[in-house]
């Protein structure tokens, strides 16, 4: 039907006026034939794209179309039942598009005085992470090895990780893009959960390096979704082995377009495109964090070993800490630091075929005995890998270095993988090991002996002797273990995945204790989500022992000096204040408010969010042509960034319960403060009986979706260190004058009426 009104629209034009060529997309999962509509968009004027329904082919052949500046119209038929899988990709909401219902509508829009605007890409590129990234929402063996031999170039990368943003915004993706100097995207198999959600993100992304002529990896499976029209431009994997080989040529050609390089080096000084906040996600700017990062209390904790726990929500600075900790210590080659960032999904069959079978004292047993081994292997893997030159010129450490590489070698494999494999290694010798001796046997019990065989070719204890007289020759030394509840749902938390939680906490708690009856300057620190904290600490009797820094931002004026810092790098002035560098890029109020206060009103007081709609605000700015961001800007911002978080609230919901899946689309139009019966007729609207409306209520006040209002006061979670036993307590106690207030971050997303 869509069809049929675009062919319609254009065989009605006016004979001599506009010249406008159509390409029917097919529906093959794949990238297009290339050569014709490629020339086609580089000879034209304007590129309109359909986008009622995503495809694969047109959106990327947008990104082509952006990367190589032309002016951009997407249409967009309005009765069309909605595409779901357009607010999970992104993309699309951000550039913005027109509706039409009928052939004439069509027509019109074609011949109106409707301008596109050329979307910048820009030409600054990032020389010290010169990679990007599109990461699948689930690894597998060949995403882990891919990463992993990316790593083992030296060649540093950024990334977008599902897990961590629920949506790829334009804008994010044109940024990265241009910075690189290589992309690499896997493409997944339909069979994979979110794949083609995955694949369409990856389409934009491809089209936008393909469009730069930036080195482009597009990587399938063998017998992978993209067809054989395009086998030049996609590498197919028919074995593991394959990939060594595929990164080394990615490699070579990233390192030749570096080398080769003679673009602008810098922006204007002082200019909107110039201006650098630094990147919202931790793991995409370790290298440039130590230029602005924010030394908090909670980092200063950290820095000292006063902590075995660093806990906060996502956003909220987890990770920037870990990697600013991690470069400060390595500073002095003569500190150990061994970072860990494993992801869960990597213990998924050791749980599901090893530790479900298994009685309550011996999974306890296995799992303790399981971490210990890994985190004494892995400081063992650091030492080796710290000391490959050094040994051959220092008499003492060359004698424990050789002993120790010939006596855990097998284990270590430390030249061919990184910590992600090796984990996966450990625990699927552990599966094959138990399937041997027991094969489906349940309730097993072990003995010390047959426990130590299935872990270790060595006894701990001589690994940890070894440890220990080798530590003996440095200064100090620190684990620092992230990511291993990634992705990880509340509600997905079986017992054991808090017992593989645990038993880490104990295992590095143990490690420390050894070392440091030894003599050994060392520290260990767990970073781990805020729901997943308080998770273990309802479900563990003496889990108050354990030493934890807690991250919030309570204090505006805290985010504000974060974003300071991040901004001097834009000024040669470095003892601005945050007021004078503010107003050099925005306007100062927003429908009455200082326009750094609504944002932060609207960020739900993570730092990545406020990052996140600087940078929305930054792009729409540019690309109308604005020398300073405008009001409007800032409203279109914020706009864009509410809808992750819209998505990312209906996405906890669902994990509580998948049949709330889109319930909080029913506050549309609501207005921002509500009794608790108004909250619960607006919500359930008198369906819903099987959802636990207590539960429900109780997750979107912890989200921070919802405060409590008494007066003129509200608080959210945030306004309280995230600790839901005082939101209880003071709605128990003042039930009657208690009302709830939708967060201002939501407010343009749903159309809330503000009051």
């Amino acid at each position: 039907m869509v069809g049929q009104l675009i062919e319609g629209a254009v065989k009605s034009l006016p004979i001599g006026g506009l010249e406008v060529q159509t390409w029917v997309s097919n529906d093959i999962c794949g990238l297009p034939l290339t050569d014709p509509i490629f020339d086609n968009i580089l000879k034209s004027d304007v590129v309109v794209a359909d986008i009622t329904r995503l495809n694969f082919n047109v959106t990327f052949e947008v990104g082509f179309a952006i990367a190589n500046g032309k002016k951009l119209l997407l249409t967009k038929h309005k009765d069309t039942v909605r595409d779901n899988r357009s607010d999970r990709v992104g993309v699309f909401d951000t550039l913005g598009y027109v509706q039409y219902e009928t052939t004439s509508d069509i027509i019109a829009i074609l011949e109106s005085d409707v301008s596109p605007k050329t979307i910048k890409f820009p030409s600054v590129k990032d020389s010290k992470s010169p990679v990007y990234i599109v990461e699948p929402p689930i690894r597998d063996e060949l995403i882990t090895k891919l990463v992993s031999r990316v790593k083992k170039t030296r060649i540093r990368y950024r990334s977008f990780n599902p897990n961590e943003d629920v949506r790829l915004s334009a804008t994010d993706a044109i940024r990265h893009v241009s910075e690189s100097f290589g992309v690499m995207i896997p493409i997944l198999d339909e069979a994979y959960e979110d794949a083609e959600v995955h694949n369409l993100r990856g389409a934009f992304v491809a089209g936008l390096a393909l469009g730069a002529g930036i080195p482009l990896s597009l990587v399938q499976h063998y017998g992978g979704p993209a067809p054989l029209d395009v086998r030049d431009l996609v590498s197919t994997i028919k074995h593991p082995d394959d990939i060594s080989s595929l990164v080394q040529a990615f490699a070579i050609s990233v390192t030749d377009a570096t080398d080769n390089f003679v673009g602008s080096p810098t922006r204007e000084a002082g200019s909107l495109e110039a201006l650098n906040i630094g990147d919202s996600t931790a793991e995409n700017e370790f290298e440039g964090l130590d230029h602005y990062f924010h030394n908090t209390d909670q980092y200063l904790k950290a820095e000292r070993g006063e902590v075995n726990l660093v806990v906060g929500r996502k956003g909220t600075g987890k990770t920037a800490i870990f990697g600013h900790l991690r470069n400060r210590k390595r500073r002095d080659r003569s500190n150990v630091i061994v970072d860990l960032r494993p992801e869960g999904y990597q213990l998924i069959r050791l749980r599901e075929e090893v530790f479900a079978k298994l009685t309550a004292g011996a999974k306890n047993h296995l799992i303790m005995a399981f971490w210990e081994f890994i985190l004494y292997i892995e400081i063992c893997n650091k030492l080796i890998e710290g000391d490959r030159q050094r040994h051959m010129a220092d008499a003492d450490i060359h004698k424990i270095y050789t002993r120790i590489r010939s006596r855990y070698g097998d284990q270590l494999k430390f030249e061919e993988a990184d910590f992600s494999e090796r984990l996966l290694m450990v625990s699927e010798h552990i599966v094959q090991e138990y399937r041997s001796r027991y094969s489906a046997s349940d309730g097993v019990t072990f003995s010390t002996a047959s426990l130590t065989e299935m872990l270790y070719k060595t006894d701990i204890k001589d690994v940890r002797s070894d440890v220990v007289e080798y530590l003996r020759l440095k200064k100090s030394a620190v684990i620092l273990f992230d990511n291993l509840d990634r992705g990880w749902p509340e509600s997905g938390l079986t017992n054991d995945d808090i017992l593989v939680i645990r038993c880490l906490i104990d295992a590095a708690r143990k490690v420390q204790r050894d070392l440091r009856q030894n003599d050994i300057d060392f520290s260990s620190i767990v970073f781990l989500r805020n729901d997943v904290y308080q998770i273990l600490m309802r479900r563990t009797a003496d889990f108050g022992k354990d030493l934890s820094a807690q991250l919030d931002w309570t204090d505006t004026d805290q985010i504000k000096e974060l974003i300071r810092l991040r901004m001097i790098m834009n000024s040669s002035d470095k003892n601005r204040d945050f007021n004078s560098l503010w107003r050099r890029y925005f306007v100062p109020y927003v429908d009455g408010v200082e326009s750094s206060d609504y944002i932060l009103d609207r960020s739900l007081r993570r730092p990545r969010n406020v990052i996140k709609m600087i940078y929305e605000s930054r792009a729409s700015a540019i690309n109308l042509g604005h020398k300073m961001i405008q009001d409007s800007d800032v409203k279109k911002g914020v706009e864009r960034f509410s809808r992750n978080l819209l998505i990312e609230a209906d996405r906890e919901l669902t994990d509580i319960a998948p049949i709330a899946e889109g319930i909080l689309y029913n506050l549309i139009g609501e207005n921002s403060v509500l009794s608790r019966d108004d909250l619960e007729s607006a919500i359930f609207q008198g369906k819903y009986h099987d959802l636990d409306r207590e539960t429900i209520i109780d997750r979107l006040l912890y989200f921070g979706f919802l405060g409590i209002k008494r007066g003129r006061s509200t608080k959210y979670i945030y306004d309280v260190g995230y600790d839901m036993n005082l939101v209880h307590a003071e709605i128990r106690k003042f039930s009657e004058d208690v009302r709830y207030e939708i967060n201002p971050a939501f407010y343009s997303v749903l159309y809330i009426n503000e009051g």
